[in-house]
């Protein structure tokens, strides 16, 4: 089967949020989602809102495959969860929330609901007799495939059969690419070293000491502050009360001190040149890439 990574690392998506923020009017405003890179790694770890089509597409071919089995099943959202369309960014939630490091209790009990939605179908399943429940997992994933040692879509059930037909047969073996992603990786990962980026933490670091927040050398170290002084108080939740007070005043002052030296837009520049001349340094292994994509 094809090794694909689920999601892009970690360090890229800390990076995309610190340049998701506004940007200045003056100029051109630079978006994310223009990166230089994008294309390569819509290969490499799959586009989000493809992927979400694709799922969905998927799961309604699986539930009339299954239909036609004289089984229910039905669809699962797969990204239902993945966002709310809240602005995290915005000085609205960030006025009530801070980073949102220090969760109140109600908060944390809505998040652990979150995590666990259960499969829609578990209650259909469940009510089947165990002879049932051993057909309908044969006729959805297919019979023995546990212990089919090659993928084969044919011998894969409804779900084999669905993801044939959104999907086909081309796939990308990632395994073949693990020298470009380890080149992503420290490439995201070195951003935070590099010489302007530097200067920009030190325009950032300045602003924050003028209002009166020293000692913090990067907007991380804020956050970080943060989560040190919640994972030192536990479950007190008068003290922890007290911190997320803390917590929105600093990070009030981050958001005013990113617009000043217009943090957003200065770190998107830097993050697409680094990229342009990534793209340079490693053109005929990515020309490679999106050949085999394509074949």
């Amino acid at each position: 089967m094809t090794n694909r990574a689920a999601a892009v690392p970690f360090v890229i998506l800390a990076i995309a949020l610190l340049a998701g923020c506004a940007a200045t009017p003056d100029a051109p405003a630079l978006d994310p989602e223009d990166s230089p890179l994008s294309e390569y790694l819509g290969v490499l770890y799959g586009d989000a809102d493809g992927s979400d089509a694709e799922s969905k597409e998927q799961e309604e071919l699986i539930a009339a495959c299954m239909s036609a089995e004289g089984f229910e099943y039905i669809p699962v959202d797969a990204g239902g969860s993945a966002g709310d369309g809240v602005d995290r960014g915005s000085e609205e939630w960030i006025a009530e929330h801070g980073y949102g490091m220090v969760l109140t209790p109600e908060e944390s009990a809505a998040i652990n609901e979150q995590a666990e939605v259960a499969d829609p179908n578990q209650g259909y399943l469940e009510a089947l007799s165990p002879g049932e429940q051993d057909a309908y997992n044969a006729v959805l994933y297919g019979v023995g495939a546990a212990e089919v040692g090659e993928y084969d879509w044919t011998t894969a059930g409804c779900q084999g059969a669905a993801q044939h037909e959104v999907r086909g047969d081309a796939s990308l073996d990632t395994d073949d690419y693990q020298d470009i992603m380890q080149a992503v990786s420290e490439l995201y990962s070195g951003i935070a070293q590099d010489d302007d980026y530097a200067v920009l933490e030190g325009d950032w670091a300045a602003c924050m000491a003028d209002a009166g927040r020293p000692g913090l050398p990067t907007r991380q170290a804020a956050i970080e502050s943060i989560v040190e002084k919640a994972n030192a108080l536990g479950e007190d939740v008068a003290a922890r009360s007290e911190l997320r007070k803390q917590e929105v005043e600093l990070a009030l002052v981050d958001l005013d001190c990113a617009e000043k030296v217009d943090y957003a837009q200065r770190a998107l520049a830097i993050q697409f040149a680094l990229e342009e001349q990534f793209i340079l340094d490693h053109q005929p292994r990515l020309d490679e890439l999106l050949a085999d994509a394509a074949s």
